[in-house]
This record gives structure tokens, C-alpha cells and sequence, in this order.
């Protein structure tokens, strides 16, 4: 089975470009063995809370960090390159990605700038996730208008996600941060794309949970929040969840206020 490769690139510097590959990685690792490879991996055990050491280095379960290029590790279902921005980018990268590969461009604001720079750029991606800041002139549909892909995901600057990078807590706050929920989406879709081995299925009994080999079951990614006296919660229908499995997408009813 061949790896599935996300490659990670910033449209300038800032853009938040190790944030997000760290992201998409660790939500990941959840599902999969991740290999998490970066122009700067000291920065991203920062946001690990991992001290920086020997690379390949483990930053959380089922999740490897090393330095640009290494290769990844054997049983390693998919990996996650951190490529910096692309005026870094080297002649090689420039080619055409394989099936295998989704190329992320990193876009905040957006930005004027990192828009124009994108687009006299030679390297072509797949969708752009954006770093919405509030009050900016132009919006997704404006990116996606310029670039001539979509946005597969905007991430919303948010004051919890900065205070979670500050504090070196950004892996292990990540089912706490919802403005991070779109990333969550967008791994769950691409993963669903690795091939599984084909055979015939084994038996198992009445009622039991359905669980991919080789694949733990999906953790919630965001607490649910309810108030004090709040009716239970109630799942509604994900058409990305497997049979068997938890879905983070859910319906909490409230409470009905008497006049």
C-alpha cells in the first residue's frame, strides 16, 4: 500500500503554513501510522511540547517528526510534508503530483500579497486552506476566483488556537479547538481514500463494531458542551463516518425557555 502525501505550502512567510501541516498530521495519526516532515521540525516540537532531539522522533501516538527529506518511516500510511513557503521551493517540486499526493497551498488574510505571489508562482496546488482574518476585504470566493482552485478548508484566526500555540499544548488541545474542524473534515475525506487490501471479510458476530484493519477507531474530535439539565446529545447522519464508528457531527438540542 503506497502512502498518501500531503504537501504543505505557505504562499509567504506567516502564513501559518507549520500550524496547519502540524494539524493535519496529528488528526491523522489519529486514523493512520504519520510521517510529519518539516523545513524546520524543531518549530514544530515547539508546538508539540516535545523537546527537540534525534529525528526520527515520536511528537504523539502513531505520529513521526524528521527534517526535510528523510525518508518516511516502512509501515508509515501517510505523510505529511511541510515544505515553508514557496519561494523555497526547489525545481523538483515543481513537477506534477502522483495520485497519491494532495498539494495544500497556506493563504492568510487573504492577503493581496500572497495571492499575487501565488499566482506568478509555477507550482500548482490541488486547494488552498485559508487563514481567515476577521474584517479583511477579500474572502474564500475571491481566492478561489484568483487561484482557479478551491478552498478546501478555512481556519478562522481564533484567540484559543494562539494561546494553545503559546503554550506548547497545540497536540494535545487539538479535540478542544473547533476552529481547527474543517482540517479535521478534509483528513477525514483524503483518508478515505487509501486502498485497503482487498480479500473476502471476515467473519465476525451479531452486532459487533466494524473496525478497519490497521485502523483504530476515529476519537471524538470536538467535546461536546451542554448545559446544566441539557437533554442528552443526538447524533445526526455523517456521510463520512464509517458504519460502527463515533461521528463528530452532531445535533444538541436545547432546552425550551418558559415566558
Amino acid at each position: 500500500m503506497r502512502a498518501l502525501h500531503f504537501e504543505v505550502v505557505g504562499a509567504a512567510g506567516g502564513q501559518g503554513t507549520t500550524t496547519v501541516a502540524t494539524v493535519l498530521a496529528a488528526l491523522a495519526a489519529g486514523h493512520r501510522h504519520t510521517f510529519l516532515s518539516a523545513t524546520r521540525p524543531d518549530d514544530v516540537a515547539a508546538l508539540a511540547g516535545t523537546p527537540a532531539g534525534a529525528w526520527p522522533m515520536a511528537v504523539a501516538p502513531g505520529l513521526d517528526l524528521v527534517g526535510t527529506g528523510a525518508a518516511p518511516v516502512a509501515d508509515a500510511a501517510v505523510v505529511v510534508e511541510d515544505l515553508g513557503r514557496l519561494s523555497d521551493l526547489d525545481g523538483a517540486r515543481l513537477d506534477v503530483g502522483s495520485a497519491d499526493t494532495r498539494r495544500w497551498l497556506v493563504v492568510r488574510g487573504p492577503c493581496y500579497g500572497s495571492l499575487r505571489t501565488a499566482v506568478e508562482h509555477a507550482w500548482r496546488p490541488d486547494g488552498v486552506v485559508l487563514v481567515a482574518e476577521e474584517g479583511r476585504s477579500l474572502d474564500a470566493t475571491d481566492v478561489s476566483a484568483v487561484l482557479g482552485v478551491e478552498v478546501v478548508a478555512t481556519v478562522p484566526v481564533d484567540a484559543g488556537v494562539a494561546r494553545s500555540i503559546d503554550a506548547g499544548l497545540l497536540v494535545a488541545h487539538l479535540p478542544r479547538l473547533r476552529p481547527l474542524r474543517d482540517l479535521a473534515r478534509l483528513v477525514a475525506v483524503d483518508l478515505g481514500r487509501i486502498r485497503r487490501p482487498v480479500g473476502p471479510a471476515p467473519a465476525r458476530p451479531a452486532g459487533a463494531v466494524v473496525t478497519p484493519a490497521g485502523l483504530a477507531p476515529r476519537p471524538q474530535l470536538f467535546e461536546p458542551v451542554r448545559a446544566e439539565g441539557e437533554p442528552p446529545v443526538q447524533e445526526c447522519a455523517d456521510p463520512l463516518a464509517e458504519p460502527g464508528r463515533p461521528r463528530p457531527v452532531q445535533h444538541r438540542p436545547r432546552p425550551r425557555r418558559r415566558l
